[in-house]
């Protein structure tokens, strides 16, 4: 699967047809560039409040949603080691983390 992120970088442009009013910051008739993430049975992280949609796939999807408050950084020892346990492995000084929760 595959997932089209609103990117500046990006060199995939998008299109927005009759949304006006649905999605806050693009308007209608404009494009923007993005960038096409790989998501097949991987995790993959982007800034939600951004853009995006999934692109045209076959059979089922299944998809988890994390989002990030910013208290994250006050989580104790005990609840790192739970996430690293069940496989999130947070880079919990990074400063792409703290810059996306500011």
């Amino acid at each position: 699967g595959e997932l089209w992120v609103h990117d500046e970088d990006g060199d995939v442009p998008l299109t927005l047809e009759d949304v006006d009013g649905l999605i806050w910051g693009y308007p209608a008739g404009c494009t923007f560039p993005g960038s096409v993430l790989q998501v097949r049975n991987k995790w993959r992280a982007f800034d939600g409040n951004k853009l995006h949609y999934t692109l045209p796939f076959a059979g089922e999807r299944y998809t988890l949603v994390f989002f990030t408050c910013y208290r994250y950084v006050s989580a104790s020892a005990r609840v790192r080691a739970g996430l690293a346990a069940a496989g999130f492995d947070f880079d919990w000084d990074s400063a792409d983390l703290r810059g996306a929760c500011a």
